[in-house]
């Protein structure tokens, strides 16, 4: 057993949640908020976006792996009517190198994070702005540290969802998440590199898939671990993202192959079949780093992409993608204007929060050492955000 249960409270740092407001009530005015926080050194491991306080509005998430300045854990950038209300601290005992928000925690949402050699804690903030943190005991060592983390639950009637993270070497599958107890885990598959996820995402069946690119294809395994069928087979994938992507397609995924081809894959909700074809309108050389969420408005599925083009690190949109009805594709409505990002490096972390409530999300691409750069689509093109949703430079 490596992972030995722990708990804590940890109070959000006064001075660092600086608004005039608690958790998910909005400040006056804009608080400044400092990202890193002054003296930090940190090294953002993994972002995403969530409704944390459960305000309606999404915050940002940010892990920190960085031991340089003897503190590593979790950020969480906290937003109001008036911006960036809060900087939350959360310190944890191992490096994080993976987070997860998920349902049927314990039993509401909670964040999952995952790190070295194996570990994992559950991270929830209570009503009163405390945040709790409960480390998860497992019945055998995992080696690794783990770069991908997600829940779900496998089995109708469970008690609470379960892990699948994969440590380098293997995508493992757990019991359902006990804070009080062992948890059995499992090899589920090996070779998976680069991420994986329970579906469906969006039906009722019953039977739960698991996605995760290996090596040589994207694949498919059923509730008992066993390869499903169909699996679409994309030999020269080189890169890869799982979403909500396609209407009616419980396992969808971005996919980009060694010629710079975009593509979107997807399973339909009862296994039934699988299918995979090209997207169109992307002018990136060179794709790097990409994301899905509704930047544009509408309720619409937009693509966000972020790579190189010679010395250049660009940015691009693809707005409201939809399947073409003629030929096997799929095509955007619009699509944004190259935007050169200087300053930035190409293996950005993307990430879109719905900071404003008003379910146009913003785009942060976030880069390891922390610099960020916030812009919103606006009249077809990507502009630098309003000052309340920057993060004021060091």
């Amino acid at each position: 057993m490596v992972a030995v249960l722990a708990s804590a409270c940890l109070q959000a740092p006064p001075g660092v949640s600086d608004g005039d407001g608690g958790p998910g009530e909005p400040d006056a005015a804009p608080s400044g908020i400092r990202f890193p926080p002054d003296d930090a050194k940190v090294h953002v491991s993994a972002a995403i976006a969530v409704d944390i306080d459960r305000d309606n509005r999404d915050d940002l998430v940010l892990l920190d792996d960085d031991t340089s300045d003897d503190w590593v854990g979790v950020y969480v950038l906290r937003a109001s009517a008036a911006g960036w209300v809060g900087l939350d601290e959360v310190p944890l005992d191992f490096r994080p190198t993976a987070v997860r928000y998920g349902k049927e925690i314990r039993p509401g949402s909670a964040l999952v994070v995952g790190g070295e050699a194996g570990r994992v804690a559950v991270v929830d903030l209570h009503a009163g702005g405390e945040y709790e943190v409960k480390e998860l005991a497992f019945d055998m060592p995992v080696a690794g540290d783990i770069t991908i983390l997600h829940t779900g639950v496998l089995v109708a009637g469970d008690p609470a969802a379960s892990l699948i993270f994969f440590d380098g070497a293997d995508l493992w599958r757990s019991s359902p998440i006990d804070e009080n107890g062992l948890m059995l885990i499992q090899v589920l598959a090996t070779g998976a590199v680069l991420d994986a996820a329970f579906w469906p995402l969006d039906s009722n069946d019953a039977t739960n898939y698991v996605g995760a690119r290996r090596e040589d294809d994207v694949v498919w395994f059923d509730e008992l671990g066993e390869p499903g069928e169909p699996g679409t087979t994309f030999p020269s994938v080189r890169a890869a993202r799982f979403g909500h992507l396609v209407t009616g397609m419980c396992g969808t995924y971005l996919a980009v192959d060694a010629e710079q081809a975009l593509s979107i894959g997807s399973i339909s909700c009862n296994g039934s079949n699988a299918s995979l074809a090209p997207v169109e309108g992307d002018v990136i050389p060179e794709i790097t780093s990409m994301a899905e969420g509704d930047v544009a408005g509408g309720g619409k599925r937009d693509v966000i992409l972020v790579g190189r083009d010679g010395a250049d690190v660009v940015g691009q949109v693809l707005i409201d993608l939809s399947e073409d009805a003629v030929q096997p594709m799929f095509v955007p409505a619009a699509v944004t204007p190259r935007l050169v990002v200087p300053g930035t490096p190409a293996d950005v972390l993307l990430v879109a929060p719905d900071v404003e409530a008003d379910e146009t999300a913003l785009i942060y691409a976030i880069a390891a050492d922390g610099s960020v750069f916030c812009g919103g689509v606006e009249n077809q093109g990507v502009i630098p955000c309003a000052p309340e949703w920057q993060l004021t430079p060091r």
